[in-house]
């Protein structure tokens, strides 16, 4: 009545255990390694979408200064070029949408990273 073999399946119960332990170490290890990645891909965004800021201002200071000659020309007489005009008037919305979007961009992709940083 005293069970011989018994003792070969407690050993094979601790080896699974010691198997689901590794896995569960290599899984969290995943995991960080995955909200890492996440962090500096969302850091990186967020860099980008700050670049993109800078260069929509710049840009639309261009166009407001291009635009505002090309409205000084065509109010003076010099030009009678409304096609001139209207360009620069499109070119310049167009650079104060970039701007706007540009902003939006950027405070969404500081709000990832900064959730992405409170993960951590």
């Amino acid at each position: 009545s005293i069970p011989i073999l018994d003792g070969y399946r407690v050993r094979s119960q601790i080896k699974k255990a010691e198997i689901a332990i590794d896995r569960a170490k290599v899984n969290t290890d995943l995991a960080k390694n995955t909200v890492q990645q996440q962090i500096e891909q969302a850091s990186f965004l967020t860099v980008g979408a700050k670049e993109r800021f800078d260069l929509a201002e710049i840009q639309l200071k261009s166009f407001e200064k291009s635009f505002k000659i090309a409205e000084t020309r065509f109010n003076n007489g010099t030009t009678n070029s409304t096609v001139e005009y209207i360009i620069a008037k499109n070119n310049y919305d167009r650079a104060q949408n970039m701007v706007i979007t540009a902003k939006y961009e950027m405070a969404f992709r500081s709000k990832v990273l900064e959730f992405y940083s409170n993960i951590k």
